[in-house]
């Protein structure tokens, strides 16, 4: 498990930091998979199209640009990996953003959700893909590493590092002057100093590996394979929300405190609350934090009450699938962007089901 948690984490981080280096921004780790974001941004460079020679001038032809080079870039450096190829979809447009739950100091109390089609469409072209493949949206045939290794090559042979440190992509702070004390009141995470109700954003997962030197040796977050159970939710009835319905909003947020307060009590941790090619779902882990419970027992159990509890909150349309088996948890990722993941065939079993 420690070769390939190193493996997997040196291939992660490459991509993430390409994905930083491009001006984009990790969503999330989903699994084995990344999940991000290229809002348009506008450096005032003139950027011209590689194959054309056209001058871009739309915000979006020039993210477009960006997010294939990206892809060109991650899939050159991977040409040469003998154990690991990926495959992408990518497309344009405007996405939806939520924040669900409660705020407060307790992980796993809140969430950041993005919806829109280009998920979907993002998820369709995923699975259109063949190894080593990234389909655009727009065109007719796939980014390959082929093309990447021509990208690099060329880039090296223009004197351009594309390795060098990234210091373009930041975020502009927001202004004290508007947060109250309270807001602006900082707590120590993993040696950092985050705004202190950021934490209910943290994955119970990944705040339980940060706080593991409080809990006892068996129950400490490794890199490691373990038995865990898996549950997904697909909460049908949300898949195109419109955020200007507000009570269709007040129920994805009722739905998402109900199946959070369930996993917590049942010994699980909510994993995610995500929108993809699926749809919305909602996934929950069982065993990945602790040695000491019954994965299988706590997740079906949990199941159960989340049908009940669905229900009643007047969900027509919702499903449910269960899994069980041996998994890899660990830490992957850069200190700059990393999450604790569960990946392995049991989840994408649960997905199926």
């Amino acid at each position: 498990a420690a070769e390939f948690a190193n493996r997997v984490n040196s291939t992660l981080s490459m991509m993430v930091k390409q994905v930083h280096r491009y001006w984009g921004d990790v969503l999330m780790f989903a699994g084995d998979a990344l999940i991000c974001v290229f809002e348009e941004k506008d450096d005032e460079e003139d950027v011209k199209d590689e194959s054309t020679g056209e001058l871009l001038i739309s915000l979006e032809r020039k993210t477009k640009k960006r997010v294939k080079d990206c892809c060109l870039s991650v899939l050159g450096k991977l040409a040469s990996d003998q154990e690991f190829s990926i495959h992408g979809g990518s497309a344009h447009g405007m996405i939806r953003c939520f924040f669900l739950g409660t705020l407060s100091k307790k992980p796993g109390n809140c969430a950041f959700v993005v919806s829109g089609h280009p998920l979907k469409q993002t998820g369709n072209l995923l699975n259109k893909a063949g190894q080593g493949e990234v389909y655009v949206d727009g065109e007719q045939l796939p980014i390959t590493e082929q093309e990447g290794i021509l990208f690099l090559a060329e880039k090296a042979n223009n004197g351009t590092d594309e390795d060098e440190e990234v210091v373009r992509n930041h975020v502009s702070p927001r202004d004290s002057a508007l947060l109250s004390e309270a807001e602006t009141s900082v707590d120590a995470v993993g040696g950092f100093g985050v705004n202190a109700y950021a934490r209910a954003f943290l994955g119970t997962l990944a705040a339980r590996r940060l706080d593991q030197g409080s809990q006892n040796a068996m129950s400490m977050l490794l890199n490691e394979l373990r038995p865990v159970a898996i549950v997904f939710v697909g909460l049908h009835d949300l898949d195109d929300i419109d955020p200007r319905d507000s009570s269709l909003l007040q129920l994805m947020n009722e739905a998402f405190k109900i199946l959070s307060r369930i996993t917590h009590s049942c010994n699980g941790a909510v994993r995610d609350m995500l929108f993809d090619d699926k749809g919305c779902v909602f996934i929950s882990v069982f065993g990945a934090h602790s040695h000491e419970v019954n994965p299988c027992f706590d997740a079906t159990v949990s199941a159960m009450r989340m049908e009940n509890a669905l229900k009643d909150l007047t969900l027509n349309r919702f499903s449910l699938g269960v899994s069980f088996g041996e998994c890899f948890c660990g830490d992957v990722g850069p200190e700059t962007r990393s999450d604790y993941v569960v990946m392995g065939p049991e989840v994408n079993m649960a997905a199926r089901l």
